[in-house]
């Protein structure tokens, strides 16, 4: 009897693995091509910054609401709402640039991989003042039917830390 439930117990493990899709693994040459890509895409989506218009920014993301932004300690309900954000902040400004680090890109399939940088950018806004922002941004490309698109952000700026009470400088 034990010999029997040892082979049925044998019998499930091999018929619950000979069940599963087989891995989708990528060769090194497709990890490269697939990370050059979405540099590439990467690079676009940053180059299009300086001309403040927004619809061509987010042509770099998905059109639907599988985009989700992260950032100022809050996620944007809707792509709809990340637009009309973008808008706002953006009739503020005269003109932006930013430049992005290095990016670290891992491939995680197929059709995924996440992108991570640093930046700095510097701004002018309607009355003329300037200023300078540093951040880390990372995000999650997609490949659709359309090419690949961003369907998930993450924004991070430090914070500038407030002297303690009876800090000297030195």
């Amino acid at each position: 009897m034990r010999r029997f439930s040892r082979l049925i117990i044998a019998g499930a493990v091999v018929l619950a693995s000979a069940c599963r899709p087989a891995p989708k693994t990528l060769t090194e040459a497709q990890r490269t091509a697939i990370a050059d890509t979405v540099r590439a895409e990467h690079e676009a989506l940053w180059a299009s910054f300086p001309r403040l218009n927004v619809d061509s920014t987010m042509a770099f993301y998905v059109s639907d609401d599988r985009l989700t932004v992260a950032e100022l300690g809050m996620i944007y309900p809707s792509r709809d709402s990340v637009v009309r954000s973008i808008r706002a902040a953006w009739a503020g400004f005269s003109s932006i640039s930013a430049t992005p680090a290095v990016p670290r890109i891992m491939v995680l399939g197929p059709d995924a991989a996440v992108l991570t940088t640093t930046y700095v950018g510097s701004f002018t806004d309607t009355a003329g003042m300037t200023g300078e922002v540093r951040g880390a941004w990372s995000a999650v490309y997609h490949r659709t039917p359309d090419g690949w698109k961003v369907v998930q952000t993450h924004e991070s700026m430090p914070v500038p830390v407030p002297p303690r009470a009876g800090a000297r400088r030195r």
